[in-house]
């Protein structure tokens, strides 16, 4: 942050009321721009990046404001007309978020029960789901790096993802046959995780 936005924090009376104010603006209010998110998010980046503590200040806010505002940018769409710049938008969102995620290893650590919560309720026909998925199989494959920063996903986590994740499985519709190319970005996205989970399960045994 520079002097003026550390200023600025200095005269909030405390932070958690900060980031639960911030989390709050965009969880509330459904007619948010895109614009108004990406400002967010640089600002959620630079309180990260300029105290390590804040993430799990922002973790801990309260209402689970901090789970309901990474759970839904993490698969924004744009509200406006389905146009390219919109649709750049709403990417950009989902990977800054991504990158926000990954990149914090306090918050990857709180975000993983938050992501394995959120996947019963995606709908199967989503479009928007890939950095979900890339969040999690990243996560997944960290299990396997024994220099990676973020913390290793336990065994009886790596568990209840995986039970999540069949159970998701289960509720993806059969593919029309009919359809030579048909692909679903929410079923390829499970079927990567599954991969992933194997592949981890494989190298643990």
């Amino acid at each position: 942050l520079d002097h003026l936005g550390n200023t600025l924090l200095q005269t909030l009376n405390k932070e958690k009321s900060f980031f639960t104010n911030l989390a709050g603006a965009v969880v509330m209010d459904s007619g948010i721009s895109d614009n108004a998110i990406i400002d967010m998010l640089f600002i959620l980046q630079s309180c990260f990046v300029s105290d390590g503590g804040s993430a799990a200040v922002f973790a801990s806010v309260p209402h689970d404001l901090a789970e309901k505002l990474i759970t839904s940018i993490l698969m924004w769409e744009s509200n406006g007309s389905i146009n390219a710049v919109n649709i750049g938008a709403g990417r950009q969102i989902r990977k800054t978020t991504e990158d926000l995620i990954l990149l914090t290893p306090v918050l990857s650590a709180h975000s993983l029960p938050w992501l394995i919560k959120a996947l019963d309720d995606i709908d199967n026909d989503a479009d928007s789901s890939e950095e979900y998925f890339s969040v999690l199989i990243r996560l997944v494959e960290s299990n396997k790096d024994s220099d990676q920063i973020r913390e290793k996903i336990s065994h009886s986590q790596l568990s209840v993802l995986a039970s999540a994740l069949c159970k998701k499985l289960s509720q993806c519709p059969r593919p029309d046959t009919s359809l030579s190319d048909y692909s679903s970005g929410v079923l390829c996205g499970c079927l990567r995780l599954l991969k992933a989970l194997i592949h981890i399960k494989a190298i643990s045994n």
